[in-house]
């Protein structure tokens, strides 16, 4: 996974023997909806549920999935903002 100012990448390989690449884009002023949810007691996991062209589900750790929804939000906080100021 990678972010930008303006964009997040994800790639991901498939398969065992027949390996292909996935990599999808999202411009991050598209984004309209940021959800994250927890599951389990002894076992964390953590998802994480981006909606925008696409809708991207993205499940792991907390220790993983937590901060990256902290710094896509703050992100998209920021945009917003820059968003409002130009518009006035």
């Amino acid at each position: 996974m990678l972010i930008t100012d303006n964009r997040i990448v994800l790639y991901a390989e498939r398969g065992r023997l027949l390996k292909s690449c996935d990599v999808v884009s999202e411009r991050l002023d598209t984004l309209y909806g940021i959800e994250y949810s927890e599951k389990g007691t002894i076992f964390k996991t953590a998802r994480m549920t981006l909606q925008g062209g696409n809708k991207l589900n993205i499940r792991g750790p907390v220790e993983e999935v937590k901060p990256l929804f902290n710094f896509i939000q703050s992100t998209i906080s920021k945009i917003r903002s820059t968003e409002k100021k130009d518009i006035f």
